[in-house]
């Protein structure tokens, strides 16, 4: 049957009807330009695109546009996440929660081209390690802020992340 290696096809008696994957690999740029092509209409909010769009440029950016999807492994992920965080952006250092985000993008996007049979087997991002992040103050209202700031004896950081 056309699509059925021969040699499989007869070494298993003539019942693998499975085909084969003949589909080129797709580099990231038309990837990710497959995926927004096949994405309906209104399935998703103008500034998730948006971001997502943010995301893929800094992938393409560093790992490469023309890379190979199914190419891309738990080692080049690291890499990454270590080039992303010395890029900065208006002087400030890019923080593991920005590249923690991009790097569940990519993860997204790699369960679709799963799903859409442009890629096999799990995401690369598993076990990827970042940075601690430094944990933020919990919610407060102006008023509470207000009568902090207020008591005084905080430096002015501090002052800032309240």
């Amino acid at each position: 049957p056309l699509g059925i290696d021969s040699l499989e096809f007869i070494f298993s008696d003539g019942k693998t009807t499975e085909k084969l994957n003949t589909t080129k690999p797709l580099g990231l740029t038309q990837f990710f330009a497959t995926y927004e092509e096949r994405l309906p209409v209104g399935r998703k909010e103008a500034s998730t695109l948006q971001g997502e769009r943010i995301h893929i440029k800094h992938l393409k950016r560093h790992l490469g546009p023309n890379r190979k999807m199914q190419s891309i492994s738990k080692a080049n992920l690291q890499q990454y996440v270590s080039k992303r965080l010395k890029d900065t952006h208006l002087d400030k250092p890019i923080q593991p929660d920005t590249v923690r985000k991009e790097l569940v993008t990519f993860r997204m996007l790699w369960n679709w081209g799963v799903q859409e049979g442009l890629l096999d087997g799990p995401s690369p991002t598993k076990h990827v390690v970042l940075p601690l992040t430094d944990e933020k103050p919990p919610f407060m209202t102006r008023q509470e802020i207000e009568l902090i700031i207020g008591r005084g004896g905080l430096t002015e950081q501090r002052g800032r992340e309240v």
